[in-house]
């Protein structure tokens, strides 16, 4: 199986999670102290900084893929773009 299939399918179920759990907590009370696990539950100011701490991990995660996975350059540009 190619290695684009172990990205594409995760990819692919975590979108439906996403919209399946936006539709869970749409009229739920939002949080924006502590801790909290799952994304949807958070106000629009945490999920902001949620993702900006996420921005070096995905990126260091791309260049560790980069370096240690044997692939092409199409395979490497399908991952950069997702």
């Amino acid at each position: 199986m190619n290695i684009i299939m172990y990205i594409i399918i995760p990819v692919i179920a975590a979108i439906i999670v996403g919209i399946i759990m936006s539709r869970i907590f749409r009229d739920e009370e939002k949080k924006d102290k502590g801790f909290v696990l799952l994304y949807h539950k958070l106000t629009y100011r945490r999920r902001v900084l949620r993702t900006l701490w996420n921005i070096p991990i995905i990126l260091l995660l791309y260049l560790v893929i980069y370096w240690i996975g044997d692939l092409n350059s199409n395979e490497n540009t399908t991952i950069g773009i997702i």
